[in-house]
């Protein structure tokens, strides 16, 4: 057995084993050139960001390992984006899949990487160290919520060769928190999963746009330049596609937006869908606390926590943090940073006053 990184020009063979392992669990139609468009069929080869397992002359295994780096007020976080993990079929049960999982983690902690994010419910990689941190919004919107409105409001779909994914662009760098897409790369991302992005017009002028997944009914991301817009939008959004009811996943993070959305939402549901693992737990935190100051005001106070076998004082004083280390008397003991942070960044710890509180999330068009 051979674990190697890929070379450039093996994108073919990574996408022809990734597609044997998925379709006997998916539907026969799965490809992940479709379904995974941003990595395997843009303009640049990923291949290098992926392990390989070689066995009997041919590819068996693959893990993409795709790493990007976060901004945040001036500071740049590595992170590392784990998917496409797959086996072909007649090779799996032989600790494959553990193999390329060891050698991501030998490659995130060699290349200072601060966190690792999966996503969906992929409880089997819990034991390589992740955990679901943090949480999203799922609200579901009637039609008979939207008022009546006179703006002439048009809805239509674009494709990549389309001019206005350049306006669609800004608005996204206007609203999201981690800014990861380039222009080139911005509808690729979009379309991921199979969905289909519109752009929302008054007159000649674009004020938003949403990626709607149709398979769950639900719109995965939706921006507008302006918010006084949402009634208009709402309504013509129903109008278009004749719906009474679609759900609008919302960042936790996004508080205007769930503010907005309040007017609306016949109900709202918490998921927890991402998959993080930390491996610098100071710089995650101060990332965390970064985003958060956007949403909330900290008060002044200091959390001392034994998280495994160290000891961490958290000191937050006029909207700014510090960590260190050192021999203190702690307030709270964890046994390992997964159950810290677990119960950090969910909702147990709003209604616990002696733990730090931190919202999280990523958009679904980011995840790998």
């Amino acid at each position: 057995m051979i674990i190697r990184k890929g070379r450039i020009g093996e994108n073919e063979n990574i996408v022809s084993c990734a597609n044997a392992a998925f379709i006997p669990v998916r539907y026969p139609e799965f490809d992940f050139h479709i379904n995974m468009k941003k990595i395997y069929d843009s303009n640049i080869d990923y291949s290098p960001e992926h392990f390989i397992v070689e066995e009997d002359n041919k590819i068996v295994g693959v893990a993409g390992n795709i790493l990007r780096k976060f901004s945040c007020r001036g500071q740049e976080y590595l992170t590392s984006f784990v998917g496409s993990v797959a086996v072909i079929p007649e090779y799996q049960n032989r600790f494959i899949m553990r193999k390329m999982m060891e050698q991501i983690e030998k490659e995130n902690k060699e290349k200072g990487v601060v966190f690792s994010v999966l996503t969906g419910d992929r409880t089997r990689y819990n034991h390589y160290g992740y955990e679901k941190i943090g949480f999203d919004y799922y609200l579901t919107v009637n039609r008979r919520r939207i008022k009546q409105d006179d703006l002439n409001l048009d809805i239509i779909e674009i494709k990549d060769n389309c001019n206005q994914i350049k306006e669609a662009f800004h608005i996204y760098l206007e609203n999201d928190f981690f800014k990861t897409r380039e222009e080139d790369s911005f509808y690729d991302y979009l379309i991921t999963g199979k969905r289909k992005v519109y752009i929302l017009k008054i007159e000649d002028r674009l004020i938003g746009y949403f990626a709607l997944n149709k398979n769950l009914q639900q719109i995965d991301e939706f921006y507008l330049t302006t918010l006084d817009l949402l009634n208009a939008s709402l309504k013509g959004i129903f109008n278009f596609f004749e719906n009474d009811e679609l759900t609008f996943v919302i960042s936790s993070l996004n508080k205007p937006y769930l503010l907005a959305f309040n007017d609306f939402a016949e109900t709202t549901a918490i998921k927890d869908n991402l998959l993080v693992k930390v491996y610098d737990l100071k710089a995650f935190l101060k990332l965390a606390f970064n985003l958060n100051k956007t949403v909330k005001k900290f008060e002044d106070k200091e959390y001392i926590y034994r998280i495994e076998d160290e000891i961490y004082k958290i000191t937050i004083k006029n909207q700014t943090i510090d960590i260190i280390n050192g021999e203190y008397a702690y307030q709270k003991y964890y046994p390992t940073r997964k159950d810290f942070l677990r119960h950090i960044f969910t909702l147990g710890s709003i209604y616990d006053e002696r733990d730090l509180s931190l919202l999280f999330s990523i958009s679904y068009a980011d995840l790998f």
